[in-house]
């Protein structure tokens, strides 16, 4: 398996160069998409990291995703292990992902699950999580315990699955097809890490209309892709 780290960040200043730092330290290829920052994102990431992409202004995580793993393909791997640069995941539980694809070959995704044990995560975000979660396993008609964790292994085949998100509602549609065309896709228990002093980048109100919007979109999708088969 051949297999490289993809870092998308935006605005993470406070503690990406601890994380690039401890990323330094193992034998992992990784790169880090700077998604249009506009703190001191990119001079941390300039004199840190090896491996990156840059660009203006901010697009959104999905296509900071849809970026690095393009280039990525093109450089010759064919595992991309996603995760975020706030520190909010564990670099340990990296070897856990790699075990499970041994374990299940076949499986197009690994994502992390936070939710078997949210020690920290504050109550707003955990009951999201679980009714998002919900949703979003109901469309993909498969049980995903936590469809907003961010820390995934994906195969290469998946990124040429077609998709309309660009921001952060990208991930749960990717779920959601992948679902539908009944390909599999696991989960494991991961470390549940959050800072007190963490400010969530995520507008309640905006990117949940976001996602409503996806997930109507994909229903309707369905619903009549159903009416051409009978």
């Amino acid at each position: 398996m051949k297999l490289a780290i993809l870092m998308p960040v935006y605005n993470e200043e406070k503690r990406l160069k601890s994380v690039i730092d401890d990323l330094a330290k193992t034998d992992y290829d990784y790169m880090i998409v700077d998604d249009g920052s506009c703190d001191n994102t990119w001079n941390i990431i300039r004199d840190c990291a090896n491996w990156f992409v840059t660009y203006r202004p901010n697009k959104g995580k999905g296509h900071a995703i849809k970026i690095g793993a393009e280039r990525l393909i093109k450089a010759g791997y064919d595992y991309i292990l996603i995760m975020d640069g706030d520190g909010q995941t564990s670099i340990k539980d990296i070897t856990s992902f790699i075990h499970a694809q041994k374990v299940v070959p076949n499986a197009k995704i690994i994502i992390g699950n936070r939710l078997w044990s949210p020690k920290g995560m504050p109550k707003i975000r955990y009951l999201i999580n679980r009714v998002v979660s919900f949703i979003i396993s109901k469309l993909a008609g498969i049980d995903i315990p936590d469809t907003q964790c961010g820390f995934r292994l994906v195969h290469k085949d998946v990124f040429n699955i077609e998709t309309k998100c660009s921001r952060f509602e990208y991930e749960s549609e990717i779920l959601v097809k992948l679902g539908i065309l009944g390909e599999k896709i696991e989960s494991i228990p991961i470390e549940c890490i959050y800072f007190k002093d963490r400010k969530s980048k995520i507008n309640y109100i905006k990117d949940t209309l976001r996602l409503i919007k996806m997930i109507w979109r994909i229903y309707n999708e369905m619903s009549l892709l159903s009416e051409r088969i009978t």
